[in-house]
């Protein structure tokens, strides 16, 4: 009787341990994706993130590197048209491409940070003025895992472009603008919107909502609001340059 009852409290002990413990890397890419709920509700408790920006990061390096002869071909059309354009003479092409392919490079890797760093710090401070309790890395933790799936739309983009040989792959609503808009405020505010980053806004507000204790319409608000200011100053600067 006394085993047995020793026995039952270790299992609940193991299963209290379970529910508490951090997840394991493995557990978060899933859960990500077939249960955020869960997810968010453990990053509550530890908001890890290490795994998102390495996953990232890394991630969005291989795949511009598995498309690098493309994207070479793409950044010399390109800067041949606009040199074309400003009626100046050709530099050598060659070491400029090169040295813009290595730049991009870095940067691609790294401004999913600075856009989770940007959008972390007006989303804490968002959700806290509409009463959660949370701090900047736990926005931060939010942010950079509902980002995954971005990374998901990129491989897919990846496996498009190496299968028909082209570089520039859109699967942003802007494609569906006739081509007189190009250019204009409206294409460049769609062209930052697809099927993934709507994806990854939702996740967002789910995460903010289970990590700082509020309601979705508030951590919509939280979510939402600081993402629609990004695509208006991107998109503005956007239509900006490419009238000048």
């Amino acid at each position: 009787m006394t085993e047995n009852l020793n026995q039952n409290n270790n299992e609940i002990l193991n299963e209290n341990f379970n529910e508490t413990r951090p997840f394991t890397w493995l557990e978060r890419l899933k859960y990500v994706f077939t249960d955020p709920v869960k997810l968010f509700d453990n990053l509550r408790e530890y908001p890890k993130v290490l795994f998102p920006i390495l996953l990232v990061g890394i991630g969005m390096m291989l795949l511009i590197l598995l498309r690098l002869g493309s994207y070479r071909e793409f950044l010399s059309s390109k800067m041949m048209e606009q040199l074309a354009k400003q009626g100046t003479e050709m530099p050598n092409l060659e070491s400029l491409v090169n040295t813009q392919v290595y730049v991009s490079i870095i940067v691609i890797a790294v401004t999913p940070m600075v856009v989770w760093v940007f959008k972390s710090f007006l989303t804490n401070g968002l959700a806290s003025v509409f009463g959660g309790n949370g701090k900047f890395k736990d926005a931060f933790s939010v942010i950079s895992h509902a980002f995954i799936p971005v990374l998901l739309g990129q491989v897919i983009i990846t496996i498009i472009s190496l299968i028909i040989g082209k570089f520039d792959v859109l699967i942003n609503f802007a494609v569906l603008l006739p081509e007189s808009m190009t250019g204009g405020l409206l294409y460049s505010i769609l062209s930052q919107i697809d099927i993934f980053i709507i994806w990854y806004q939702i996740l967002a507000i789910i995460g903010i909502s289970q990590v700082y204790g509020i309601s979705r319409k508030k951590s919509a608000l939280a979510v939402l609001l600081p993402w629609i200011t990004w695509i208006l100053i991107v998109g503005g600067l956007s239509t900006v340059k490419a009238a000048m």
